[in-house]
This record gives structure tokens, sequence and C-alpha cells, in this order.
């Protein structure tokens, strides 16, 4: 049996501790604010404490199996337990996964009696289940983003294959202009995943893209020094269906999140807008 249960864009590869169901929920209970009730005993959910080795071996078996790379160490770990064959829809996909959230909070309650305001375990639940929004949100944006960017070369005439994407009127001027912004770093962002998983580069999965931070934009302008015309149009579409894959996984998980009674109102209210959109 597969370790994934989605449809591979490639053929499978082999990870280290692919098997390890020990490891699949790392990092999904060091929750951001303003979710401050939850604990962990050490260091034994915190994806971050997976060596970059096993990281990059995550973000390639995810992108040759679901299409997409994770954006930040909270989403890697997500994907790789939610893609699982443990999560699988007919074994209760994201409920099911929810519910082993519910319970390791109701196990740790007992150190949390005289908490203000009152502890309440399914805290973590809506806070998981908003960050799914917000992955379904963040890939609507960047596809919207790419779409422009992909029209202004077009509307641009220009036909010199080896011309940068940068000199173009329509992109010059990319610091200021919002969707021309979020596409240069989604690129930027899906360059530097690649340099991490196939170079063993720097890893970058949670620098903060889209920023106004001078180092941010620094590296997202000299990644934009190297990009010429020529595959330019190739390399955006693929990264609209990357997105659009990642999208589609994202509001399955969500769907699936609705047979979760703790979380079903708040799911629900998810999907129909994207649907309504």
């Amino acid at each position: 049996m597969s370790e994934y249960m989605y449809p591979r864009k490639k053929p499978p590869l082999t990870v280290e501790e692919l098997d390890n169901r020990g490891t699949l929920l790392e990092g999904l209970y060091d929750l951001p604010e303003p979710v401050v009730q939850t604990e962990v005993e050490g260091s034994e959910l915190d994806a971050s404490d997976l060596d970059s080795a096993n990281r990059a071996a995550r973000m390639m078996q995810i992108k040759h199996q679901l299409g997409f790379y994770p954006q930040g160490k909270r989403e890697l770990a997500q994907t790789f337990a939610l893609g699982s064959d443990t999560y699988s829809h007919n074994r209760g996909g994201a409920a099911k996964f929810l519910n082993e959230v519910l319970r390791h909070q109701i196990k740790h309650a007992p150190n949390h009696v005289d908490d203000e305001p009152p502890y309440d375990p399914e805290a973590a639940l809506r806070s998981i289940v908003s960050e799914w929004g917000a992955n379904i949100d963040s890939s609507r944006g960047a596809i919207t983003a790419l779409k422009f960017l992909r029209e202004d070369i077009r509307a641009s005439g220009e036909e010199n294959r080896f011309a940068g994407l940068g000199n173009l009127s329509r992109v010059r001027d990319w610091r200021h202009q919002d969707w021309t912004h979020r596409a240069i770093a989604v690129m930027t962002r899906n360059h530097d995943a690649d340099a991490f998983v196939y170079d063993a580069d720097e890893d970058t999965l949670d620098v903060k893209y889209e920023s106004s931070d001078p180092a941010i934009m620094q590296r997202e302008a000299d990644y934009l020094k190297s990009v010429r015309l020529g595959g330019t149009g190739k390399l955006l579409d693929g990264l609209i269906a990357a997105h659009a894959d990642r999208l589609s996984f994202w509001l399955e998980r969500v769907d699936e999140a609705r047979a979760h009674n703790s979380v079903r109102a708040q799911a629900t209210r998810i999907v129909e807008k994207y649907r309504k959109s």
C-alpha cells in the first residue's frame, strides 16, 4: 500500500522515516497567538527539531506526490501527516486528525485547572482550521498575482527571450505594485525551495516573503535579476498549477473537518466562502 493516498505527480521517492508514525504530528501544537492554551512536554511535536536533510526529503516527497511545496515548517508537518494513509478520507481524514489533537489537549487539561480564562481544549482545533483557511487564501492570492504577471508579460510585446523580466516597464516598479510584488515573492519562494530541496541550500521555509523587510526584498530583487523572459511563461503556468493543487488539498481538508463537531460551523464557513467567491 502506498504511503500517500493522493495521485502522484511523479514516481514516489524513498524517504527515510516515512513510516515513522511517531513523527507524523510534529509541529502541530506549537500554536501561534492568540491561542496560548496549548502545551507539549519537551520538543517531541516541534517540526523545527527535524534536521535540515529530513525537512528537505519531506518537501521533495510532498512536491512529487501532491504537486506543491508547503510554505513553512508548520504546513510541512501538517501536509506530511494529512497526506498519509493514516488520515486518508476513508479513515476519517482531517476529522480524525483533529480528534488526535483534541485527545492530546484533553490529556493535558488537568495541568490547567486554575487557568484564567478557563482552559479550552478545543481552541487548538479552531486555530488549526484557521491556518488551513489561511493556506487556501494564500494560494488564491498567489494564483491571481501570477496570472496578472503573466498577462503583463504578454501585453509588453517583448519578444527577446533573453530580456530580463525585471527590465519590463510593467515589472520594473514591482516593489510598489502589490500584485507584482506578490508574484515575484511567490517565484522567489519556489526558487529558494528548489535550491533547498535539490541543492542542500539554505532552509528558507519560515522566511516571510512578500514582506517590506529590506533583506527579504533584496533576496527577491537578486532572484529577479536572474530571470529571463524565455521560459517564464512555462514557469508561471507551473506555479499556478502548484498553487491550484495546494488550494485543493487544503480545501479538501477543511471540507473533511466539517465531520468534527468542534469545528463544523467554522469549517463550513470557510468552505462556503470559497465556493461563493
